[in-house]
């Protein structure tokens, strides 16, 4: 289950308000090596069944509560952050290859033009 900690949510919650939106809505955008959770505010319309974490509420499809098992949203540097660790480690490709000298960098698999070229 998604993380929100009590730094977060106390970030959240005034920021919920001004803006008169429910809660947040969770989506899995595609990245270059990966896809990562994306959250947006939102006004929940009938029939939606967002999860509380934290005081917050959350609406996600099932994809993305997956991805967001081990993901949790923290302040860094005065910041809301999103951490999701990729799956398997690394960069995110899911290849079972060295990264070193950064994500995918040297190896010969090809990401069709994205950011690891």
């Amino acid at each position: 289950m998604l993380t929100i900690t009590d730094a977060a949510a106390n970030v959240l919650k005034p920021m919920l308000e001004e803006n008169h939106a429910d809660g947040l809505m969770a989506t899995l955008h595609q990245t270059c090596c990966s896809a990562a959770p994306v959250f947006q505010m939102v006004r929940y319309e009938e029939g939606d069944k967002p999860v509380e974490i934290n005081g917050i509420k959350v609406l996600m499809d099932e994809d993305t509560a997956k991805y967001c098992d081990d993901a949790f949203v923290d302040l860094q540097n005065g910041e809301l952050m999103v951490f999701a660790p990729a799956e398997g480690g690394g960069c995110g490709c899911g290849g079972h290859h060295d990264h070193e000298g950064g994500c995918c960098h040297g190896d010969d698999h090809d990401h069709e033009g994205g950011c690891c070229h």
